[in-house]
């Protein structure tokens, strides 16, 4: 064996039992892989430092909420809430994810329930707008794409 093989081993070896070259042997971790001890993470010794495993909390998902481990947005109807807290699944109650948490859901737009204006979308518009005219419930109408305006919820000259 040559002298530049044998220093390039002696030099790695020193590596590693000096914590160089990736070994994991900074923080609370790694004295409790020396000692051999279980503590949730996945060693890589030599290799990268120790994964944790993480929990979610209010600190690790402090804008949204936790489904078991893992960090949801918060505004999804089965996955619904904020501050780290448990997501609520809405749609067990026929409820909706509105900023984050369960809201009744507004009835269907119909000539019932937006009798003064029209129908936007689903949802009840005023109808007396250039860009979603009318009245009774009906489909909204954009005026201005005729180039027409809308007066007292009918499209006009």
């Amino acid at each position: 064996m040559g002298l530049a093989r044998l220093g390039f081993i002696v030099v790695t070896i020193a590596a590693c039992a000096t914590g160089a070259g990736g070994d994991d042997s900074s923080g609370t971790d790694a004295s409790a892989d020396a000692k051999g001890k279980s503590d949730g993470t996945t060693p890589q010794d030599g290799v990268a430092p120790d994964v944790q495993s993480t929990a979610c909390n209010a600190q690790s998902c402090s804008s949204g909420c936790c489904s078991g481990t893992t960090c949801s947005a918060g505004s999804d109807d089965t996955a619904c809430g904020s501050g780290g807290s448990t997501c609520v699944d809405c749609t067990a109650s026929s409820e909706v994810c509105s900023n984050q948490a369960c809201a009744s859901q507004p009835p269907p737009c119909s000539k019932t329930t937006c009798a003064k204006g029209c129908c936007n979308l689903g949802v009840c518009a005023a109808g007396q707008s250039d860009q979603a005219c009318g009245t009774n419930g009906v489909t909204c109408i954009d005026c201005s794409k005729q180039g027409l305006v809308c007066l007292n919820g009918f499209c006009t000259q």
